[in-house]
């Protein structure tokens, strides 16, 4: 067999899907304005409605993943709440590591919009987080889009 081509079962082996893992953060018109792996949480319970919601279950006080998790939530929803010009949202996406280290150097070059673009491409599951009198789906629809800034 030629040494530059390789068997099937080879290519098959290296083509195996890697686990993939969840990230959150807040997006606007801009792009992603953070994009954070999230902790393992799989001892937590009742994580995913409260995820859902953008708050931390009380019982994290003593393990301190869950607490910075809640924490982070609470301060995204917060910042989005605040500045509702720019239309965030706060996302939770579950990629694989390959996909997550290409946003992550489009991030580290400012690549804010077009990173927002690609991971909702690259994204295996997406959940937006509902904001408070805001319908949040269809803002996630409409960003990255800066003129949506009346400020820009």
């Amino acid at each position: 067999m030629n040494k530059h081509v390789s068997p099937f079962s080879e290519f098959n082996e290296s083509r195996e899907r890697r686990e993939s893992s969840w990230y959150y953060g807040i997006a606007d018109c801009h792009g992603i304005e953070s994009f954070i792996k999230e902790p393992n949480l799989d001892r937590s319970t009742n994580l995913d409605r409260l995820k859902e919601l953008g708050l931390s279950d009380m019982s994290g006080a003593d393990d301190p993943d869950k607490k910075q998790y809640g924490g982070n939530l609470g301060m995204m929803m917060m910042r989005c709440k605040f500045n509702s010009q720019r239309h965030p949202v706060v996302y939770r996406v579950k990629m694989s590591e390959d996909a997550a280290s290409t946003i992550e150097e489009m991030l580290a070059d400012g690549d804010y919009a077009e990173a927002l673009t690609l991971m909702k491409d690259m994204a295996e599951e997406t959940q937006i987080a509902r904001g408070t009198g805001t319908n949040s789906e269809k803002m996630w629809k409409m960003i990255p889009n800066p003129d949506l800034d009346p400020f820009h």
